[in-house]
């Protein structure tokens, strides 16, 4: 009999895990869950990952090596990472206690960018960038909150949406801070996105492509460093200046754009 499928999505609060559950007629049961996640390697040895709402995923060993294997995945060089696993409805059930073990892990790789200190743009540092193209916009891709486009996860890791035009080339992108520009009450970084420019007539873009090539579009940046050093008596507004052309792959059209995220040490977590 042809089997009749019905896909249940279960989200955690915010974004987190996106867990999905197909159930067929003939009671074949797979439920599968995936998502964002931080990379966490215990002293003791062993890697699990931790979702933005602090539920802990814990793969098998064999699928943790496959995956190392198989898509070169490092996680003692990974902060962050896209995963996709499957489980069981007795995993599952131990969600509600923050925690989920032993499951399957079938994908995973790393999300992390690059964050460069530089003396001064006039300093023509080696470790400096110049965009070779613009971005389209940034998303908040966390609580969907249009005006949020920038999250500051656990307050180590700047992470967010880039939707740019994207097709066939290979793109990078790097946050610079220059300390010459820096301001009380402000950490300020430029986006940088470079690599070989995609052709100006391609309109298809990294959010579209975001389903299939996840690493494509959500994009984490650890600024831990940074957010060591600054005041802990009152908040902090972060800025991301960004060269923004939603219309074409051109940056000549560029418009400047500052995007905020506020990181206050007060705040309850």
């Amino acid at each position: 009999m042809k089997q009749m499928k019905t896909w249940v999505l279960v989200l955690t609060v915010l974004m987190g895990i996106g867990f999905t559950s197909c159930i067929n007629s003939d009671n074949d049961y797979t439920p599968t869950g995936g998502g964002p996640v931080e990379v966490i390697n215990s002293i003791y040895g062993g890697t699990y990952f931790q979702d933005v709402n602090g539920l802990k995923i814990v793969p098998s060993i064999t699928s943790l090596s496959a995956v190392e294997q198989g898509m070169n995945f490092k996680p003692t060089k990974t902060n962050m990472a896209y995963i996709l696993f499957t489980y069981t409805e007795e995993q599952a059930a131990e969600i509600v206690n923050g925690k989920i073990s032993n499951v399957d892990l079938k994908y995973a790789i790393s999300i992390d960018e690059t964050v460069e200190s530089v003396d001064s743009k006039e300093s023509e540092a080696s470790n400096d960038s110049i965009s070779t193209a613009p971005v389209i916009q940034l998303d908040n891709v966390v609580n969907y909150d249009p005006n949020k486009e920038l999250f500051l996860w656990n307050d180590r890791f700047l992470f967010t949406g880039i939707n740019y035009y994207f097709y066939a080339k290979m793109h990078y992108f790097t946050l610079v801070k220059y300390d010459n520009e820096q301001e009380e009450g402000k950490l300020i970084y430029h986006l940088r996105h470079t690599g070989t420019p995609e052709a100006p007539s391609v309109n298809s873009t990294s959010r579209n492509a975001g389903s299939s090539l996840p690493y494509m579009y959500y994009k984490s940046f650890d600024i831990r460093n940074d957010i060591a050093e600054l005041d802990k008596n009152g908040p902090t507004t972060i800025e991301v200046h960004a060269e923004v052309n939603p219309l074409n792959n051109e940056l000549s059209g560029v418009k400047p754009k500052i995007y905020t995220v506020v990181y206050d040490p007060r705040k309850e977590k």
